[in-house]
């Protein structure tokens, strides 16, 4: 289990050692974030959906309260339905309803029982995954991953950081890809907001074929981003994988969302953030100070929380990871490098 960041460098000829610990990281991510606004990208209906192409228009849509009806978002030319609370059990849940053209709106808005209509929706999806060879019964973000399995890992990444910033035409050849981004990037960070970095360091690891676990003999792939109750995920080997490496793709991840910075060990949301943040700043980090050298904290599961920081050599790192973070949380263009992390536990001992 990774618990944190550890960094080691020549000091006056001495060796010298600094640690920021999984808590640490997690209080980054409730300081550090985008700043929001949906200001002049849309008014939310079907004929003038929000468009957004911002790190803040994303996040300001992904902090907008739904409300009873659907929002509507345009993303890649295709136009996504965000559900309301009228929608009941599927609050919050993001549908392409591209299909539905401009009367989309009409169709919907004040005139609908919107859980029977979601369901509709979800059941044309079925009959299209069933006749793709996809199992109707897997989880939904399971389905999602295998729709753009055709397409390579790494362009997937990059695809969804042109979609981000505007492309209209970057999913032409995987069309979901837009509903997929309104899902992580606006309801999941609605139900956590601090998942929305994670969500960017992710595509960063995905873009690049970072390698994680001893040895590198794991990869992050958008398959393992989102898999999960599934076995044999590439990147992540064999064996039932219960969640996703994406911190809120699973069963029970909004109720940890919502509790992920109470501090507590063995909050599988909270767990899941610190493991990408820990590889992603050792990534960012390395060769941007080449005169130090990073290390993965390996510890045993809620061993993180007991831990704090103390030594000025700490708070210098402590300190360059917050900058890490609010470039992260500020520029769709951050790039990280390509080196390869290897693991020690809290003694510093090699594992």
């Amino acid at each position: 289990m990774k618990i944190g960041l550890a960094c080691r460098f020549q000091f006056r000829n001495e060796p010298r050692r600094a640690v920021n610990y999984a808590n640490t990281l997690l209080e980054m991510l409730g300081t550090k974030k985008p700043a929001g606004s949906v200001e002049g990208i849309g008014t939310g209906t079907a004929k003038n959906p929000y468009k957004p192409t911002t790190m803040g228009g994303w996040y300001g849509l992904s902090q907008k309260p739904p409300t009873d009806d659907p929002v509507f978002i345009e993303v890649g030319g295709r136009l996504i339905a965000r559900w309301g609370k009228a929608a009941k059990r599927y609050q919050n849940y993001c549908t392409d309803v591209t299909g539905a053209g401009p009367a989309a709106h009409d169709a919907t808005v004040g005139k609908q029982d919107y859980e029977t209509y979601v369901a509709t929706w979800g059941d044309a999806f079925a009959k299209m995954d069933k006749k793709s060879g996809i199992d109707p019964k897997l989880p939904a973000y399971t389905k999602k991953a295998q729709r753009v399995a055709h397409i390579n890992d790494r362009l997937v990444a990059t695809k969804s950081r042109l979609l981000l910033q505007g492309d209209e035409h970057a999913c032409d050849d995987c069309p979901e890809l837009a509903s997929s981004l309104c899902s992580l990037f606006i309801a999941e960070a609605y139900r956590a907001s601090e998942t929305f970095v994670i969500g960017l360091m992710l595509l960063d690891l995905i873009e690049t074929g970072t390698t994680y676990g001893k040895g590198g003999a794991k990869t992050y792939t958008w398959q393992s981003m989102l898999s999960h109750d599934v076995s044999g995920i590439p990147g992540r080997g064999d064996g039932m994988k219960t969640l996703g490496k994406h911190p809120m793709a699973g069963a029970g991840t909004a109720a940890n969302g919502r509790g992920m910075m109470a501090g507590k060990g063995g909050n599988e949301v909270a767990d899941r953030a610190i493991s990408i943040m820990s590889v992603w700043l050792s990534h960012y980090l390395a060769p941007r100070n080449r005169e130090c050298k990073y290390f993965i904290l390996e510890g045993t599961k809620g061993s993180w929380t007991a831990q704090s920081q103390r030594a000025k050599e700490d708070d210098l790192l402590r300190k360059d990871c917050l900058n890490a973070v609010a470039n992260r949380a500020s520029d769709f263009g951050v790039k990280i490098g390509g080196t390869t992390v290897q693991y020690e536990d809290i003694a510093g001992n090699p594992v």
